[in-house]
């Protein structure tokens, strides 16, 4: 094998990351199996390149140790505690082992692949244009019953997009609040007053929220309010519109009885027949069993 120049390697390390993080969002939307391998890739590859460079100054950021910390505390809980080893005891701390590439996977978008303005421009698209493809299945499959596919909506009436089964609104909302900041912030700049900023933002949330109140799924609901929340938290210009989003939740919710009676009964009626049983539910149960693990063993949560 030939000798490979260092400026040669690192050029084409920065290609395969680039294509790497553009091709992330759109697998994430199907094929996700390809898209654990881009993850996979971008850790190995900014790991290499961090070696190649010398430059390990990513380290010294503050979001990165507590990251690390974690893993640590993982691999150490994953520790098999009985000789000789069981498969199901090797198998669980592989995988902790394994589970240092998703940090370093995102270590490596902030630091070394989203540096540059070209790939950055082409992910906010690339993403923006996810979320255009999956709440428009979701809206075809709410107003003609089918998606693009021809799958209908799943039997306790939840929407499926793009899928066969209801998985379409935890991507949707994780992907969809960013686009809407970004989107908002850019209309934004074309107004002056604080309120009519406020209004812009609020109207790009909006669809988002009401798409996932219509897709029946409490959970992605959920997590798409917490992080509007956490967002507001952060940046102020964003508690006006979080707070209007806050409010008009119970009335969109409200509103699903009549538009989607079936996904307002997964929403609404399972949630509160759920929370009612608590203790007998599966959720329940987890919880009961995460309990009895932090009461024996706080630290490494281990029952013996």
């Amino acid at each position: 094998m030939g000798f490979v120049a260092k400026p040669t390697l690192l050029r084409v390390l920065d290609r395969l990351g680039a294509l790497a993080t553009l091709l992330l969002p759109l697998f994430l939307v199907h094929w996700r199996g390809i898209a654990e391998g881009c993850l996979d890739g971008l850790a190995v590859g900014f790991l290499v390149r961090s070696a190649l460079t010398r430059d390990w100054s990513w380290c010294r950021q503050g979001f990165v140790w507590p990251a690390l910390v974690w893993w640590g505390w993982l691999v150490l809980c994953a520790l098999p505690r009985q000789i000789p080893v069981s498969a199901e005891a090797a198998a669980s701390l592989a995988q902790a082992l394994l589970a240092i590439r998703f940090p370093v996977a995102a270590f490596a978008l902030a630091f070394w692949t989203l540096q540059e303005s070209w790939t950055r421009t082409w992910c906010r698209r690339l993403v923006i244009t996810c979320v255009l493809y999956l709440g428009g299945q979701m809206l075809l499959q709410a107003v003609t019953g089918h998606n693009l596919f021809g799958n209908p909506r799943f039997g306790d009436g939840t929407l499926t997009g793009p899928y066969d089964k209801p998985r379409v609104s935890a991507p949707f909302a994780l992907l969809g609040l960013p686009a809407a900041l970004f989107v908002g912030a850019l209309l934004g700049e074309r107004v002056r007053r604080s309120w009519q900023k406020a209004l812009v933002t609020g109207a790009t949330l909006l669809p988002v929220l009401g798409l996932l109140v219509l897709a029946g799924q409490r959970m992605s609901l959920a997590t798409f309010l917490l992080g509007t929340g956490v967002c507001a938290l952060v940046l102020p210009s964003l508690r006006r519109p979080s707070l209007a989003l806050l409010v008009a939740s119970p009335a969109l919710i409200g509103l699903l009885m009549f538009v989607s009676p079936e996904a307002f009964g997964h929403l609404v009626t399972k949630t509160q027949t759920q929370l009612a049983h608590f203790a007998s539910s599966p959720y329940g149960q987890i919880y009961n069993r995460a309990a009895v693990m932090i009461e024996a063993h706080p630290v490494m949560g281990l029952v013996v």
